[in-house]
């Protein structure tokens, strides 16, 4: 069996990261490869990045909202503090707890990977094929060193490609161009997420960068099935909440949909510390395997998370993509909402008129198959092309 070196992502307590990874790895085995997950120490983001996505997040705020912005940046300033004087509940950093061995076993059962190592000795790896992706991995607001995502590593004879890498961002700052230039150079076949993405890379390379589906998309609901765990179960009808920030905005708006459909929330807590609202009933130990069954067992689905979306879709569940407008990778939604024709259920967390019209209409998951099927099969025509002939089944 030949063996393929992934460049991802992941073992970072993330529910996208995690599940992403385990589908390209299923996928490939599914056609032959063994792959394994690059373990290596990443470079942390710089403190000017950081800087610039909390300014980009203030400004962004103030400008969509000139009377009440104030008001939200305050809100997301204080959090910290607040949080320090209401010390989470027992409950809550017990789960907590739960949740992080859970995650630390699905990287143990699910995920292959190698050991640790160092990003210096990349180099001395040895694998027939390399892959970059999926997920941020070329985001250069979240990414500190790039070029391990780039594979700039590796033997001559190492077939070197990417799969649904994404941008996120809507452009590439000119002092980080030859980056891109030179890490586009190095590939042998590119492929990413989002249609956003490809145009930008595009300008970068003459190389065709094609637009595939992230990998979760790639297993069907029946293949998830096998992966979920039940260990977790709400027995009433309920909206599952997933959040990637807490805002007090988001919050407010699935309490109204709770009233409305008249349901609790259950809502995945990445932290210890839970909304305080009585429709909700927070979830703190989910792992991977509990995500999914709870998602896929929910009657609507209320994200402003990539991958809450993805499954959602994948699941045939209703659901509202929140968005918050000062984010600056909304385009990893909108650009797989648009594509699966269904981009009136992606609005901005503070336009309730566009809410309300994204509830008027239901979701034509037939159409949306169709739609998934075409993408798909330019998915699986594109691992087809990268990957070096063997004797093994079609993708």
């Amino acid at each position: 069996m030949r063996r393929i070196g992934v460049m991802t992502y992941c073992h970072c307590q993330n529910y996208g990261a995690e599940l992403q990874a385990y589908a390209l790895q299923e996928t490939l085995r599914r056609i032959g490869w063994q792959s394994e997950i690059i373990q290596f120490e990443r470079t942390p983001i710089t403190r000017q990045q950081k800087c610039y996505k909390v300014a980009r997040a203030i400004f962004t705020r103030i400008r969509r909202r000139p009377f009440h912005g104030w008001g939200d940046v305050m809100k997301i300033m204080l959090q910290p503090v607040m949080r320090r004087l209401n010390h989470p509940s027992r409950e809550a950093l017990v789960g907590n707890k739960l949740r992080s061995s859970r995650f630390e076993e699905f990287w143990a059962t699910y995920e292959n990977h190698t050991e640790k190592i160092d990003a210096v000795n990349l180099s001395d790896l040895n694998y027939d094929v390399l892959i970059a992706g999926s997920d941020q991995i070329w985001n250069w607001l979240q990414t500190g060193d790039m070029s391990p995502y780039f594979l700039m590593f590796g033997s001559e004879e190492c077939r070197k490609l990417s799969y649904a890498a994404s941008l996120s961002e809507s452009y590439i700052p000119r002092k980080y161009r030859d980056i891109y230039v030179s890490g586009l150079k190095n590939l042998d076949f590119v492929s990413v997420r989002e249609s956003l993405t490809q145009a930008e890379l595009q300008k970068l390379t003459s190389k065709p960068v094609e637009v595939v589906l992230d990998p979760t998309l790639l297993l069907t609901p029946s293949d998830w099935s096998e992966v979920w765990s039940d260990a977790i179960q709400i027995e009433e009808p309920y909206i599952f909440s997933y959040s990637l920030n807490e805002s007090t905005m988001y919050a407010k708006k699935v309490a109204t949909l709770a009233s409305t459909f008249g349901m609790k929330v259950v809502d995945i807590r990445s932290s210890p510390w839970g909304t305080g609202r009585p429709e909700f009933i927070n979830v703190f130990d989910a792992g991977p395997r509990e995500f999914l069954y709870l998602l896929a067992h929910s009657k609507f689905v209320v994200t402003n998370s990539f991958h809450g979306t993805i499954f959602a879709l994948n699941f045939h569940i209703p659901f509202l993509s929140l968005l918050n407008p000062v984010s600056g990778t909304n385009s990893r939604i909108l650009s797989i909402v648009q594509e699966l024709g269904v981009q009136d259920r992606a609005v901005f967390d503070d336009d309730p008129c566009a809410i309300r019209n994204a509830l008027l209409n239901e979701i034509d998951f037939d159409r949306v198959e169709k739609r998934r099927a075409v993408l798909d099969e330019r998915s699986r025509r594109f691992l087809n092309a990268a990957l070096p002939s063997l004797e093994r089944r079609e993708v």
